[in-house]
């Protein structure tokens, strides 16, 4: 027999510091929270009055600056860094 090995699965470390987050604007803020509710593009477009290409152009901005690749895992860091609450 061989010995067993257990792997315990962990979640992937978040990629940016708080103090990242802490960077963002107002609005970029904001549009964190909108796209943690679940909201859509057209719809946090609609919420704050802006053209859906301005929401993804600003969301990009977003991933970039707290080094995210994407929708889910800006909502994840979102809820794990607070910044799903007003």
């Amino acid at each position: 027999m061989y010995p067993t090995q257990t792997h315990t699965p962990t979640a992937p470390p978040m990629p940016a510091p708080a103090s990242t987050a802490q960077q963002l604007s107002n609005r970029e803020h904001d549009l964190v929270r909108a796209l943690a509710r679940g909201l859509s593009n057209r719809q946090i477009a609609e919420e704050f009055h802006l053209s859906e290409q301005t929401v993804k152009n600003q969301l990009t901005a977003i991933y970039s600056k707290l080094q995210i690749r994407s929708r889910l895992q800006l909502a994840v860091y979102a809820m794990h860094h607070g910044l799903d609450r007003p």
